[in-house]
């Protein structure tokens, strides 16, 4: 059974992907910005752990974390099995995609990414870092995104 993390920089399809995953491959998708999924792996992690380690079908988790508190969770699937994707490209992109949404604000993109930038997250951690953005600005296709994930 595949176990896939995807994190990494805000406005980067990190859910859509998941959801995709799960829509056409049919990965059971946990989605750690939902609240009671978020507090069963900080606060109840063995019991996430041990839950994840049972799982009899692909997984994928989807985390937008915040690399000061989260590290060391991420540490935890990685040494799990799980295969630890980065999401990262162009950052005015980014921004552009995060701020369409309308449901967080400027400052938490601009505190969330110093946290990334200063944390060295992705030099400590090593994961697999996948490009979403395409040169011209718009996003390389969820289908195509997948399929190099889960390859």
């Amino acid at each position: 059974m595949k176990k896939i993390l995807i994190t990494g920089i805000p406005g980067t399809a990190k859910t859509e992907l998941g959801n995709y995953l799960h829509e056409h491959y049919h990965y059971e998708h946990i989605d750690l910005e939902k609240e009671e999924n978020i507090k069963l792996l900080l606060y109840k992690t063995d019991s996430f752990v041990e839950k994840l380690r049972k799982k009899d079908c692909d997984v994928v988790i989807t985390w937008g974390f915040q690399p000061y508190w989260h590290t060391k969770f991420v540490r935890l699937l990685i040494n799990e099995g799980l295969k630890f994707i980065w999401l990262d490209g162009d950052r005015t992109l980014a921004y552009d995609k995060f701020m369409a949404r309308g449901t967080v604000s400027e400052e938490n993109f601009f505190r969330q990414m110093n946290n990334i930038t200063s944390s060295k997250v992705v030099e400590l951690l090593k994961p697999l870092i996948v490009n979403p953005f395409k040169e011209d600005g718009s996003f390389i296709s969820i289908e195509e995104i997948a399929t190099e994930i889960i390859k």
